[in-house]
């Protein structure tokens, strides 16, 4: 692996960590249950190991883009919102 470069493995532990703090959020009611329909499309879960380091790459992006969204609202950065 050279610098710079994440492992598969690691792609997918991050993938699996950004579906851990998805299902949190959606615990927490933040989220709606059903992913978007971006990630659904991509049909892969961090189970899928044999799927290529792109797919869990373009997973990651997704998933990100949907938490940082989600996470960019003003009423969820509310230092006074109860938690």
């Amino acid at each position: 692996m050279t610098e710079g470069h994440l492992a598969k493995d690691q792609l997918i532990q991050i993938h699996l960590q950004l579906i851990r703090l998805r299902k949190a959020l959606v615990k927490k009611g933040v989220l709606p249950t059903s992913p978007t329909p971006d990630y659904t499309d991509l049909n892969i879960t961090p189970m899928h190991v044999h799927r290529n380091k792109a797919d869990h790459a373009r997973a990651i992006l997704v998933l990100s883009r949907e938490l940082g969204e989600v996470l960019d609202r003003e009423d969820y950065n509310d230092p006074l919102r109860p938690r």
